[in-house]
């Protein structure tokens, strides 16, 4: 008489088999959520970025961006802070300036700066800014 079904052996195989598949995804989850967080941080910048040059050059109100060690913050006459807080992978901040500042004119113009983000991996996120009109140069090493 033959049995229908899966022999002990061969279970406890396909029980070995998944749980080496749920080991690996708790080893995996983690460094996507990281990459996660930052795409968004740097996203988020550039956007935040381009939204504050455009609108200094419509409304003629000067800006600032100060570059914290912990986040960013986007400051536009009469209205309040933006501040976007660096995640916890992004280790190192250095900017070309003293001050930490980058200063938008009231027509949009900037001085050149260069933004680097240094994460734990040791990847580097360089933004320079060109002179003049701003515009983001984003180079990853």
């Amino acid at each position: 008489m033959k049995h229908q079904g899966f022999t002990f052996v061969e279970s406890i195989i396909v029980i070995f088999i998944l749980s080496l598949i749920v080991a690996m995804s708790f080893t995996i989850v983690p460094a996507i959520r990281v990459k996660q967080e930052q795409r968004y941080f740097f996203k988020n910048f550039e956007a935040q970025y381009m939204r504050y040059l455009n609108e200094t050059m419509l409304t003629h109100r000067a800006a600032w961006i100060r570059v914290d060690p912990h986040q960013v913050v986007f400051i536009i006459e009469t209205r309040p802070k933006q501040a976007i807080p660096l995640p916890k992978s992004i280790t190192k901040v250095k900017i070309s300036s003293k001050d930490r500042l980058i200063a938008m004119s009231d027509e949009g113009i900037t001085a050149p700066r260069t933004i680097s983000f240094t994460t734990e991996t040791g990847q580097i996120y360089t933004y320079k800014i060109q002179i003049g009109w701003g515009i983001l140069h984003v180079q990853k090493t």
